[in-house]
This record gives C-alpha cells, sequence and structure tokens, in this order.
C-alpha cells in the first residue's frame, strides 16, 4: 500500500484516535531536544546526537516530512542499538520537536525493532505487540511521515508509520502542552544514538533515506541541498553523510 500525499490530512483525520492517548509508564524520549544549539558546531556541522540531513525553511513554515528508508541490521555487542527517524524541529528550535521512526537493538535472540512517535514532552512508543498485527524487522522498507495538524483539528500533530515491505500501516495524533509550541523550522532524516548515554551505538552500516518530502509552504517539494550534520562521539566522527543528486541522503557509519 503507497501512501497517497495529497490524501495524508484527511485520512488522518478519519482513521486516527483525536483523543488523549494514556500512557502507564513513560518510554524514555527517542530523539533530545536541542539546548540553545549548543550541542551543534558547524563548518562542517557535527552533532552530539545524530547523522543526517535537514533542510532549513523559514519559521512557522514547515508542516509536514515523509522519506523511505530499509532498516538496516546492527553490528555490535548484544545491548547497543541505534534510533532512525523523520521529523520537524530537530535542530534549532528549543520548545517542541516531532518526529517518528524506529528504535533498533541487538538483543540475545538478535535484533529488536521497536516503531515510536513523539512529540516532545509527549511520547508514544510500540512495546513487543503493536496494534494491527504491524511488525517491523530488519531488511524491511518503511515510509514514516509526520505531519503538523490544522488549526481546527483536536491534535497538534501526527504521525504515520508504513511498512511497505509487509503492507502495514499505523497512525495516530499526538497532543503537545501549549507551552511547547513547534517552530515549524526544519524537516530532518536522521541516524541517531540512543538518547540518555547508557546504551553504547550499535554499527548501522548504511541508511539511505530516499522518496523525501517536505512541506512548506503548503506545497510538497524536494528537500534539495539538505544541510549535512555528522555524528560526533567521544571528539571523534563516527558517521558520513552525502546528499545524492536525487536528494537522497546517505548516512553511513564510521
Amino acid at each position: 500500500m503507497r501512501l497517497n500525499y495529497a490524501l495524508v490530512s484527511s485520512f488522518l483525520f478519519v482513521s486516527v484516535v483525536l483523543a488523549d492517548f494514556h500512557i502507564g509508564r513513560q518510554p524514555e524520549p527517542q530523539f533530545e531536544k536541542p539546548i540553545n544549539g549548543t550541542h551543534v558546531r558547524r563548518d562542517p556541522a557535527t552533532y552530539g546526537l545524530w547523522a543526517g540531513g535537514v533542510k532549513e525553511k523559514y519559521p512557522g513554515t514547515v508542516t509536514l516530512a515523509t522519506g523511505t528508508f530499509i532498516v538496516p541490521q546492527p553490528q555490535g555487542d548484544v545491548g547497543s542499538g541505534f534510533v532512525i527517524g523523520v521529523g520537524l524541529d530537530g535542530l534549532t528550535c528549543t520548545t517542541a520537536l516531532l518526529a517518528a521512526g524506529v528504535n533498533v537493538m541487538i538483543t540475545n535472540d538478535g535484533f529488536s525493532v521497536i516503531p515510536w512517535g513523539q512529540l516532545l514532552p509527549r511520547i508514544i512508543q510500540w512495546n513487543p505487540d503493536p496494534p494491527n498485527g504491524v511488525r517491523v524487522s530488519t531488511g524491511d522498507k518503511l515510509r514514516v511521515t509526520v505531519q503538523i495538524a490544522p488549526s481546527s483539528a483536536d491534535a497538534d500533530a501526527y504521525f504515520w508509520i508504513e511498512n511497505i515491505t509487509t503492507d502495514r500501516s499505523w497512525s495516530d495524533a499526538l497532543t503537545n502542552n501549549p507551552d511547547s509550541p513547534l517552530c515549524r523550522q526544519n524537516a530532518f532524516w536522521v541516524v541517531a544514538a540512543v538518547p540518555g548515554g547508557t546504551t553504547p551505538l550499535a554499527n548501522f552500516g548504511t541508511v539511505a533515506f530516499r522518496d523525501l518530502r517536505m512541506r512548506a509552504p503548503g506545497i510538497d517539494v524536494y528537500p534539495r541541498n539538505p544541510s549535512i550534520v555528522n555524528l560526533v562521539r567521544n571528539n571523534q566522527v563516527i558517521s558520513s553523510v552525502r546528499v545524492e543528486p536525487s536528494s537522497d541522503i546517505i548516512v553511513t557509519y564510521g
């Protein structure tokens, strides 16, 4: 099932749960908000949290980001992992962050791939039995979309995770604290270390973000010439990011 982007808004209004979603135990956020830009060093751009591409627009204009990727098989020790995500306001907005993607971990039994969506400070994360039989394995191709809700909606944002390999999908609505507005300034496609600093980063090989689109302002466009950001750990750059002529963003470990 291929997502028709022209119908994203109308579909989500019908299909997602717009009521508040209560979680007994809040999982850790899969991405962290920047703190006054202090995580970012430029020329070349490096970041202590993730690697990938970011496309900036005028504040208040970016309302949607989408892209596809294949979930790689990680290499490393049991307990190590990484996060892959698509989102809005991940680099410069200090009040909120909207994102969705997968958390990939190496386990004693092989690999764990958990899809999630978040609108900081609110979080939704799947646990072992996701709804509608939607599961994700390494090697699956996913399409991830996040979208700002219209002002008339009963939610602040939506996210959609589509497993193209299995033809299954999941969407949900998110609400946020009124004091934590999204800046609507940039879209991002990234691979990240698991937040918190206690999970070792696994070798993620290469993650290719393709079929990229963003909506700003009001029309779907290719994120041409996005800014490249590399991941730094222990003062060492441990990623290599390139942008292809098609605007695909390729993130390689090492």
